[in-house]
This record gives structure tokens, sequence and C-alpha cells, in this order.
């Protein structure tokens, strides 16, 4: 089985994952090795800390994929980005300038994340506006998230609202720590993870690779469910940037 991996920081020197090219092909060789056959980068926008947008973001990937075709890299390479809950988020939207995931019956895919310690309440209203606006958001990591830990509920509202989950192939391996690894178990047993991606930012602690999450998933939601999360989900997900 190939895997796709719709969540990491593979573009470099644009923010905290590949520092520059050289990194970023080490990484994208070991994606490769892991048995990653298809990658969707994903870089950070965060206004005012990653001032990132689409015209940079596609200019840099071009570059990245010139280079992964001169190594000979037998990969599938498209871009998106993670978008951080902001209040720019919204003219971007109306301004054409986030970097979707894909498309899916009508709805445009956006990978978001929340802030690192908390479930703000205007998350629900900005759920409820994007639904709204036929963009249906995929939450990226929400078992890092410190409110979400202590309160594993808090997801629920978000999901009621159609927001998808994805977790961090690191969680579930415990790279994170056991409070991580707890919240995506849960998530996981409970139904609410729809798919492991990397979010990888380097080589050490937070490779590309899938693999060993996906058999701790295996043993927790069974191997069917569990090689969805890194195949026929994300595939489904971000078919449309491969068209």
């Amino acid at each position: 089985m190939s895997y796709v991996d719709i969540h990491c920081h593979l573009l470099p020197g644009i923010d905290d994952g590949a520092q520059d090219m050289s990194m970023a092909l080490k990484m994208t060789h070991k994606a490769v090795e892991s048995g990653i056959g298809r990658i969707v980068v994903t870089p950070h926008i965060q206004p005012g800390i990653y001032d990132n947008n689409i015209q940079l973001i596609q200019s840099t990937f071009d570059q990245y994929q010139a280079a992964v075709v001169a190594e000979s890299l037998n990969v599938e390479l498209a871009f998106a980005a993670e978008y951080h809950l902001t209040p720019e988020l919204l003219a971007a939207v109306e301004a054409q300038q986030v970097p979707f995931l894909g498309e899916v019956e009508g709805e445009k895919i956006l990978l978001l994340e929340l802030p690192h310690t908390s479930v703000p309440a205007t998350a629900i209203q900005l759920i409820r506006w994007l639904r709204a606006h036929n963009i249906r958001p995929l939450i990226a990591h929400p078992e890092r998230n410190q409110e979400i830990i202590r309160h594993p509920e808090k997801i629920r509202p978000l999901a009621s609202l159609g927001a998808l989950f994805q977790l961090t192939a690191g969680s579930i391996t415990g790279v994170f720590g056991s409070k991580s690894r707890h919240a995506a178990e849960l998530i996981l047993k409970s139904g609410l993870g729809h798919v492991i991606a990397s979010d990888a930012h380097n080589l050490s602690r937070r490779p590309p690779a899938l693999a060993e999450a996906l058999q701790a998933a295996a043993g927790i939601v069974g191997e069917s469910k569990a090689a969805d999360m890194v195949d026929a989900t994300p595939r489904k997900l971000t078919a449309s940037l491969f068209e």
C-alpha cells in the first residue's frame, strides 16, 4: 500500500519545517523510503508569524518539485497550506487567497490549525461561517491541543458542525508524550479520527513517516479503518489537486 501524507512541512525556507532545499530533498527521500507515494506539502499561514500566501507557496513549490523530479523520486506532489485560526482567514477566503487541500462534492477542504492551548469560542463561529461558504475544515492535530487533552468532549461541538480531524503520526506512537497519545486514542476510539498525517518538520523527532502510526492505530480501530486513514480518505480529500 502506498500512503498519502496530506500535512507536512517540506517546502524549504518558508516556515519551521525544512530550512533549505537540501533538507527538503532528504525529507522527501525519507518519505518515499517510508512508503509514502503522494504528498501534499502544507506550509503554515499565520499572519504576523508565517506571512505566506498562495503566490509565495506556489513559487517555492515549483522550485521544490523541479528538484524532486531531478532526483528521480517516485512521488506525486501538490501543495496546500495549514491555516492558523485567525480573523484574517475570513478575508483570505473572500479574496481567494487560501490554498485548499482539495474539493469533495462541492466543498473545499481546509487544513485548519487551532491555537495550541485552547478551543476558542470563535472556532465554533468560524466553522459555521466556513460551512456556509462550502468549506469543510480538517482540524490539524486536535490531540495536541491542551484544552482537548484536558477536556476531550471539547471536540464534539466541532464534529457536530461537520469538522473532520487529522491526527499526527507521532502522537499515536507517543513521540508527543503520553497525554497526546491518550487523546489520540480517545479520538480514534470515538470514530472521530479521519486522517493520519506526519506533520513532518525534520528528520529526527518529526520525520515524514506513517507506517509505525498505521500499525499502532490498527491496534485500536482495526487494520481496515487505520489503512483508510493513511490512504483512501486522504486520497479522496485531496484528489482534485492531482487531477
